[in-house]
């Protein structure tokens, strides 16, 4: 038999325990979004050390890397020079 100041400080301790789980979460939610925002930055910046922005004009000769179908997907190969024929969009050539 249960008796219901034991039943009553039962659920007083689940209501505070949740409460405090939810505190504790509320915490880690920001931790990890000010985190992964930091990160995203850094691994950003580094990128973009030696990245440059490249556009060509139609005649222009360019090098193409073509997947090697011998191989995985993982492989690819450099062919070229070829002959930019068209500007579909600013990063996207025939």
């Amino acid at each position: 038999m249960v008796r219901s100041g034991a039943a009553d400080n039962f659920w007083q301790n689940a209501q505070e325990y949740l409460r405090e789980l939810h505190d504790k979460l509320e915490v880690v939610k920001t931790y990890a979004t000010s985190h992964s925002q930091r990160e995203q930055e850094r691994y950003a910046t580094h990128y973009n050390l030696r990245s440059k922005d490249k556009h060509f004009e139609v005649g222009e000769k360019v090098l193409i890397l073509m997947p090697d179908s011998t191989a995985t997907r993982a492989f690819s190969k450099w062919t070229g020079p070829d002959t930019v024929v068209e500007v579909l969009s600013p990063y996207s050539y025939m």
